[in-house]
């Protein structure tokens, strides 16, 4: 009757004495860091200009723009397809 069974739910990354844990804080990090670079930026911009000029035409929107640069996106690394890609739409 004493014995309290505790959830696995129940334990987490943040303690409530001492706050969050140091892991937690090195991905949003990382991500930003991965955002600036001058190449992923590059990329963004090539998405942007690539949607704009295929999506001034008529009949053809952004789902075409990315489907016609999805070949390229192969060749890159995850980030960066993603946002090269989110760029065009």
């Amino acid at each position: 009757m004493g014995y309290i069974h505790q959830a696995s739910w129940a334990t987490s990354a943040v303690d409530p004495l001492r706050g969050v844990d140091d892991g937690s804080l090195r991905w949003p990090l990382t991500g930003n860091r991965a955002l600036l670079d001058v190449r992923v930026i590059a990329y963004c911009l090539l998405g942007v200009t690539v949607g704009t000029f295929i999506g001034v035409l008529p009949g053809i929107g952004s789902l075409a723009a990315v489907s016609m640069l999805l070949p390229i996106s192969f060749y890159l690394d995850p980030m960066t397809a993603i946002i090269l890609l989110g760029g065009v739409y």
